[in-house]
């Protein structure tokens, strides 16, 4: 009898014990404004978000580096430029030469 009393009310403990669900990321904030991660759902937005913002940052490289021959200043990294925009910014150097 004893035991069906514990049993009843482990049973009616855990039941009572709701937690709430929770968003794995901040999913209403753009990637460079996240901060929190959860569970392997979180984990994968974070690889996703730190895929997007490591591409936006080799672009804006790339950018500085084409709007460069504007000005005659080298900047930015010609390394961080896809074949398609290489093959743009060996076009400017020909028609500056």
């Amino acid at each position: 009898m004893n035991y069906v009393i514990k049993a009843i009310l482990a049973i009616s403990l855990l039941s009572g014990c709701n937690v709430a669900p929770h968003n794995a990321y901040e999913q209403d904030k753009s990637p460079e404004n996240r901060q929190f991660y959860t569970g392997s759902t979180g984990f994968k937005q974070y690889l996703k978000d730190e895929t997007y913002l490591a591409k936006k940052v080799q672009n804006l490289e790339c950018q500085k580096y084409l709007l460069s021959f504007l000005d005659k200043h080298r900047q930015g990294s010609k390394l961080a430029c896809t074949d398609k925009q290489l093959a743009t910014a060996e076009e400017l150097e020909r028609l500056q030469q």
